[in-house]
């Protein structure tokens, strides 16, 4: 269960001390990015990045560090592998793609630096939904006793959930007025096993996202 350690850490600190807090405000933040894709056996996919986009609403409370929870959906596009490669009776194209996305449920902590500038922290619960899929495209030139070229399209597709896993991120912003602000943000998405084969556990995958987020305060 260690790898739950940051989370529960920093959920019980938002929950800790709410007589210190100064009143609160809600709050709903946008971010659009880049994600980077580490699978356990995509050491050689050729494109491992994407567009990544996030929505996340939730309440903080006012105190020495803003402290609260936030509820979101991230969506962090797909990877994909690309290659050809030509053989004996003809060529074959395959393309296969992991896309990821789904919600989060964390808390959340903000301290600003002088008047201007914050820092922020946060971190929680994810469920990951996994889609995967693969085409195959094969043009068979034939052997010699063949007259006519052959092809053929084979697709495979699949969805499924990888349990609860955890996502921590940090980030750093302008306070632009009392209700906007605007941020750099890393956050990090543990995706789990994405693969069930009898007797065989494979290490973990997961998604970096590097991206500028929008908040609302009211």
């Amino acid at each position: 269960m260690s790898k739950y350690a940051f989370a529960a850490a920093l959920l019980v600190a938002v929950a800790s001390s709410p007589a210190m807090a100064q009143g609160g405000q809600f709050f709903v933040d946008g971010g659009i990015g880049r994600s980077s894709y580490a699978l356990w056996n995509g050491q050689y996919d050729s494109d491992k990045t994407d567009w990544a986009s996030s929505i996340r609403a939730g309440y903080l409370w006012h105190g020495f560090v803003d402290y609260g929870v936030e509820l979101g959906y991230v969506d962090l596009g797909q990877e994909v592998n690309r290659y050809d490669y030509v053989h004996i009776t003809g060529s074959d194209y395959v393309r296969n793609s992991t896309a990821a996305n789904g919600w989060l449920l964390g808390g959340r902590l903000e301290y600003v630096i002088g008047q201007s500038w914050y820092v922020m922290g946060r971190g929680g619960w994810f469920r990951p939904r996994v889609n995967q899929e693969s085409g195959w495209w094969a043009l068979t030139s034939g052997y010699p006793w063949a007259s006519v070229p052959a092809s053929g399209f084979t697709h495979y597709q699949d969805s499924f959930n990888t349990g609860t896993q955890t996502y921590y991120g940090v980030g750093l912003g302008y306070i632009i007025s009392p209700h906007w602000r605007a941020g750099l943000n890393y956050d990090y998405y543990d995706l789990g096993s994405l693969l069930s084969l009898p007797g065989f556990r494979e290490p973990s995958s997961h998604v970096k996202s590097y991206s500028a987020s929008v908040q609302y305060r009211f």
